[in-house]
């Protein structure tokens, strides 16, 4: 996986890199150096920020949980949850003699530690996991940079010498998927967010341009994407008593920004690679659903090779038959 994602990372940033080793004089290992701090520019600091600002609520989580537990006020918790619609009243009844008992909270969050200990060293391996992989990527992201073109002129002789020119065409076909794949979900992302923060301001939600820009982080992630945003928002809502602006922000990131992804990606795919909209849709979601997020390279590229394959045998059925292999004239002989 780590390869794969390097080679992605390594097509589409190459003519940047080329830009940066022209200005620094044809320096390899310079340029090299300089391009990959770009790239992990653009990969760790969105990341960063987003721990920095989930330190800072985790932070204040845990100031309230802390006072709690050395007896400060309840009350504020009480009126909390009394504010959620519905159930409100009744979990404030159930919830009262409980949080007046000290002993009764601390013992709470133990057993939920304890029950949900698994999940929580699962999470916290992925999260390891994802970062050694990050690394390792942007490792062999810089000797691509470095010796990656030396590589290719020889990979290429050898192909040549024995197949001709007879894999120029895939390579091509394949190169130009993998960079509209790219630049798809990138632009499809600043759709979304773009969108849902169009109803962010509709709805007054407090600072939609930083959710807005969350939205579009989000939605760069496969299967939950922007509802990884949104969800938490209109249920913060829903649950602070503001009913009309939590039922219309979520009608509006449900029937208009979501489905941006499912439509707007597989359209410019389509568009640009010269495929069919439904066959670019089903290659995206259905790469996504076997491979995971390198899914949504995967399934266009073979779609892509599949018809660049389906181009060379008309072409050579066509040659082979005179004339177009489709037309009634050539068709029975073709089959």
């Amino acid at each position: 996986m780590p390869l794969a994602w390097t080679a992605v990372l390594a097509y589409v940033t190459w003519p940047l890199h080329r830009r940066i080793r022209l200005t620094l004089g044809g320096r390899h290992a310079v340029s090299a150096l300089v391009t990959t701090l770009l790239v992990t520019g653009l990969l760790v600091v969105p990341a960063i920020g987003i721990v920095s600002l989930l330190h800072e609520e985790l932070t204040r989580a845990y100031r309230s949980f802390s006072g709690l537990l050395n007896g400060g006020d309840v009350q504020p918790l009480l009126a909390y949850v009394a504010r959620i619609p519905a159930v409100g009243a009744d979990l404030q009844r159930w919830l009262t003699p409980h949080v007046q008992d000290p002993a009764w909270l601390p013992a709470q969050l133990v057993a939920l530690v304890q029950r949900w200990s698994s999940e929580l060293l699962t999470l916290a391996s992925g999260i390891a996991r994802v970062a050694a992989e990050l690394l390792l990527v942007l490792v062999i992201l810089f000797f691509v940079y470095r010796d990656g073109e030396g590589a290719a002129r020889r990979v290429r002789q050898l192909v040549t010498r024995h197949l001709n020119n007879t894999m120029d065409p895939y390579v091509r076909s394949a190169g130009n998927m993998v960079r509209v794949v790219v630049f798809g979900s990138i632009a499809t992302a600043l759709a979304q967010g773009a969108v849902a923060g169009a109803g962010y301001w509709t709805f007054s939600v407090a600072a939609p341009v930083l959710l807005a820009l969350l939205t579009a982080l989000a939605a760069l992630v496969p299967m939950v994407g922007t509802s990884l945003v949104y969800v938490p928002l209109c249920a913060g809502l829903l649950l602070s008593g503001e009913w009309w602006q939590g039922l219309g922000l979520l009608l509006w990131c449900v029937i208009l920004v979501h489905p941006i992804d499912n439509i707007m990606r597989p359209l410019l795919i389509s568009s640009s690679a010269k495929i069919p909209f439904l066959f670019a849709m089903l290659g995206a979601l259905g790469g996504l659903k076997a491979f995971g997020l390198i899914g949504l390279f995967i399934g266009p590229l073979s779609l892509a090779l599949m018809f660049a394959l389906w181009d060379t045998w008309v072409a050579e059925a066509e040659a082979a038959s005179g004339g177009y292999a489709g037309s009634p004239e050539g068709s029975e002989e073709f089959w």
